[in-house]
């Protein structure tokens, strides 16, 4: 017959203390990423109607909206980053 001990898990941080840390491990990257999509966004938004990526992705619906909705998440981006960093 054994006997089955539990370990208690030891307490995890508080959840401002896990954000601060990933914060301070992650924040280039966030930013990086961030400014990409950005810099992607305005050059899809800018080519004329004509170019050929733009003009074979308006024919298909998936893109344009998979487009709109980057778009919007890129400019919800910047207050959230603007409180989120320190």
């Amino acid at each position: 017959m054994s006997v089955i001990v539990w370990r208690q898990r030891t307490p995890r941080a508080p959840f401002r203390e896990r954000l601060a840390g990933w914060r301070a491990r992650n924040w280039r990257r966030a930013v990086l990423t961030w400014s990409i999509l950005c810099l992607t966004c305005v050059a899809i938004s800018a080519e004329p109607g004509t170019a050929f990526p733009k003009g074979q992705a308006r024919s298909v619906p998936a893109v344009g909206m998979v487009m709109r909705v980057a778009g919007g998440l890129t400019v919800a981006g910047v207050p959230v980053f603007l409180i989120a960093l320190p």
